[in-house]
């Protein structure tokens, strides 16, 4: 990496792109109670992009990060998730029970690898996994549990968080000490196939369509829909001789 003189966090975001092949950007960050995009309404302090092309600059060019942290010495450093950088998160937030669903998971299939860890600024944590392919963002895969993959990026050490506090990495998990892991296979297939239970149909809406179609007009679907009607209550056993 070429002697660049700039501020801390730029030598971070510098290091990130140079040592990890991390895609990296700037963002906002705290001004005491504000973001330092001056925003009195903004509800992302600290976490959303400076650049006019937010994630889309996201870059591992060393002149170009350190272009941007020359021009902004104390953004905020977010990483690309996904392909870009080749890892994709679980983000565990406590204050919504992800800790309690995560020990639910990890009771129920085992522990997961010893891989890249993070501490948010909040007290959550970020579980960085080698990217398995094409995984993309998901919210609340159970209270608390979300995924950061294609699309997405995560806040990063030294980031300011608004609260006052620091991101920062595990100190027996952090970058370069430990390997990134892939997930394991029951994670994976929780995240890239979620299972989504459909609700049984009601009896009441059988009849709601007949009212319905009195209502359109639709004479002949009226007339023909209660011999449906019958027709199933007889063959799921309702009515018999």
């Amino acid at each position: 990496m070429c002697n660049y003189r700039v501020s801390p966090n730029g030598k971070v975001a510098l290091a990130y792109a140079s040592k990890l092949n991390w895609s990296v950007f700037p963002l906002h960050t705290p001004k005491g109670k504000l973001c330092s995009c001056y925003n009195p309404n903004c509800k992302s302090t600290g976490k959303h992009p400076r650049t006019k092309n937010g994630l889309k600059s996201a870059s591992t060019n060393l002149d170009v990060i350190n272009g941007w942290w020359k021009k902004w010495p104390d953004a905020n450093i977010a990483i690309a998730t996904g392909q870009q950088s080749g890892f994709v998160v679980l983000d565990i937030d406590p204050r919504h029970g992800g800790e309690d669903s995560l020990n639910l998971l990890i009771n129920q299939y085992g522990p997961l690898p010893e891989t890249i860890q993070a501490i948010t600024g909040e007290g959550g944590r970020h579980i960085l996994f080698k990217n398995p392919g094409y995984v993309r963002n998901r919210t609340n895969i159970l209270p608390g549990l979300d995924v950061r993959g294609e699309g997405g990026y995560i806040v990063v050490a030294p980031s300011l968080h608004a609260c006052g506090k620091r991101y920062e990495w595990e100190l027996s998990s952090r970058p370069l000490s430990v390997a990134l892991y892939y997930m394991p296979d029951w994670l994976l297939q929780m995240i890239v196939d979620p299972v989504v239970e459909k609700p049984a149909k009601k009896p009441d809406d059988y009849w709601i369509k007949i009212i319905q179609g009195v209502g359109e007009g639709r004479t002949e679907h009226v007339r023909c829909f209660p011999f449906r009607v019958l027709a199933k209550a007889w063959d799921s056993g309702s009515y018999s001789l």
